[in-house]
């Protein structure tokens, strides 16, 4: 009985061990991939600005108007970004929130304007699916 018991106590502790080890490489990658992030704003398939959100100290804002006559104003603040305000009928863009991240870029279909977010090689921030 007491073999028994030594085993599992041998297999929680291992368990235990290899959580918190994966948990401070997962907190260090998200800490180092925020320090590389740029968020590229596109109107109307053109890039009209690339901002350093690392380099961000306070924060700002930018309306950007459409051609349509349409307008967003696009908040930003350290390592995150966000549309803060929008004449699009639907606001989804405005209700998608701040991101830091490139797993979803925020799009205003309306007003044609894509904010992703991507590192400083021009890359998404998120690792691909398929790994070689």
């Amino acid at each position: 009985m007491y073999n028994l018991l030594g085993k599992n106590r041998f297999w929680i502790l291992l368990f235990f061990l290899l959580l918190l080890v994966s948990s401070c490489i997962a907190y260090y990658f998200s800490q180092v991939r925020q320090e590389q992030c740029v968020a590229y704003i596109y109107q109307d398939g053109a890039l009209i600005d690339a901002v350093d959100l690392a380099k961000v100290k306070e924060e700002q804002q930018i309306l950007i108007t459409a051609k349509n006559g349409g307008s967003n104003i696009v908040c930003i603040a350290p390592g995150k970004i966000c549309v803060q305000e929008a004449t699009c009928p639907d606001h989804v863009c405005v209700q998608q929130g701040w991101i830091d991240d490139g797993i979803y870029p925020i799009v205003c279909l309306p007003n044609k304007l894509i904010i992703r977010i991507k590192d400083e090689n021009g890359d998404t921030t998120v690792p691909d699916v398929m790994t070689q």
